[in-house]
């Protein structure tokens, strides 16, 4: 396949999630199913509509590979499956980058003449964000949990698309600390991170801070992680909240970041 070739099919499978996500009933499923799997009768409750009508929502989904459907006996359940969802938020980020970039270039102009902007700028470069994700995942939750703790393991599943991960120390107690880098291929962009455990409750419960080695003043700061697991049917339930991201990383880049990692650990865990 040509590269010309691989950039229309690409484009094809995007118009596709777009469509399918076009209609108020396939984003209301979608925006449930992120809080986790769920049974057909749940996803229909809260609509008007009759069930057959759902089932042709859950079809249309289904299709471009936004949710997948099992059968537990005589009860039909339904799982998010975020990969459509990063091929589209990737293609909407840029373009939020792009606004972001030329509003700073507005404030930067702005300051330069004197205008109140100076204040508020100054105090928006200091604020930090929070990222929230929820993956259900084929495995046990043993299997899952340890996979937060095992250096190996870090280092297959953790780093980004387009990066690899270097673990130097894993202290998996309370207390214990924990230090790894992420790399580009060309080895040209690199960020060592580290911080301390101060939780964990095993197969339920992680609580971790992390910081990055960085002289740059908008990336000081401690970072909080709690990851929470809980059975549920077909699987483990994770949630992961991420708090004190600093200001200058976009929090859809953070969200994009963390949804190609969690794909890395389904690759890993659902073997």
């Amino acid at each position: 396949m040509t590269v010309k070739q691989m950039l229309k099919v690409q484009k094809v499978r995007l118009d596709d999630v777009f469509a399918a996500l076009a209609h108020p009933i396939r984003r209301a499923i979608i925006e449930r199913l992120a809080e986790g799997e769920c049974a057909v009768g749940e996803l229909a409750e809260p609509h008007d509509v009759s069930l057959p009508a759902i089932s042709q929502h859950l079809r249309a989904l289904e299709e471009v590979g936004l949710l997948e459907q099992t059968h537990t006996g005589r009860v039909r359940r339904c799982a998010l499956k975020a990969g459509p969802l990063s091929a589209a938020f990737s293609w909407i980020v840029q373009y939020r980058i792009f606004w972001e970039d030329m509003l700073d270039d507005i404030g930067e102009k702005v300051e330069r003449r004197g205008t109140i902007m100076t204040e508020t700028k100054a105090t928006t470069e200091t604020a930090t964000g929070t990222v929230r994700l929820t993956r259900v995942f084929k495995a046990p939750r043993e299997r899952v949990f340890n996979a937060f703790l095992d250096p190996d393991a870090l280092a297959k599943w953790m780093p980004p698309n387009g990066y690899t991960a270097h673990v130097y120390k894993v202290e998996p107690k309370v207390g214990g600390t924990y230090r790894m880098s992420f790399s580009s291929l060309d080895k040209k962009d690199t960020h060592f991170f580290g911080g301390k455990y101060l939780e964990i409750k095993p197969y339920e419960r992680l609580h971790y801070t992390d910081k990055f080695e960085s002289e740059d003043p908008a990336m000081k700061g401690e970072i909080k992680v709690t990851v929470t697991l809980k059975d549920v049917p077909g699987g483990t339930e994770v949630r992961i909240v991420q708090e004190g991201v600093p200001k200058k990383i976009p929090l859809d880049g953070a969200v994009l970041g963390w949804t190609q990692s969690l794909e890395n650990l389904a690759r890993l865990v659902e073997q």
